[in-house]
């Protein structure tokens, strides 16, 4: 089964202090997109810092998204921020590239696998409905039963209230 090729988190940051934080698996690449990117803000790369290699790339950025979302404000983009502290930014972002080092990366699933996977589901689904179908059916055919054992006892004492009605008065008396 193959795994994804580690990645590095970074952040950088320009000029103006726009902080940009991400992930990457060829950095020298990387950078120069970076500076692009900068530019097309309209500001200028200051300084990137590239993380420790690790098996869950995502994972990391994902949390130092989380963090920066939370204490900073966003500009221009999911992973874009305003006036952030880049020193701080960067130890958290060591920190959980640090603690996702102790897990083994995470396998990547073939399009077979996927299609399978996609299969069984709609299977177990279509069981569920099927099931659930069933259930209604049974509940409703109760219903359906109390229903007329109601109708029958209603049908029975009107039948004798009828009878008694259309009895001769002097049977009722005797």
């Amino acid at each position: 089964m193959r795994t994804k090729p580690p990645g590095r988190v970074y952040v950088a940051q320009g000029r103006n202090g726009l902080l940009k934080v991400g992930y990457a698996t060829r950095p020298t690449e990387r950078v120069k997109l970076l500076r692009e990117q900068f530019l097309a803000r309209g500001d200028e790369l200051e300084r990137v810092e590239f993380c420790i290699s690790t098996n869950r790339p995502l994972s990391v950025e994902s949390t130092v998204v989380r963090f920066c979302k939370d204490n900073y404000p966003r500009k221009s983009g999911l992973e874009w921020f305003a006036h952030g502290c880049f020193d701080t930014v960067k130890a958290l972002a060591e920190a959980e590239s640090e603690r996702c080092k102790a897990y083994p990366p995470l396998p990547l699933v073939t399009r077979e696998e996927m299609a399978a996977r996609r299969e069984r589901m709609a299977a177990r689904r279509l069981q569920r409905l099927v099931e659930m179908a069933a259930r209604r059916e049974q509940r409703a055919r109760r219903a359906r039963r109390g229903c007329d054992r109601r109708n029958r006892a209603a049908r029975v004492f009107l039948a004798i209230v009828a009878a008694v009605a259309a009895e001769p008065a002097d049977q009722k008396a005797a």
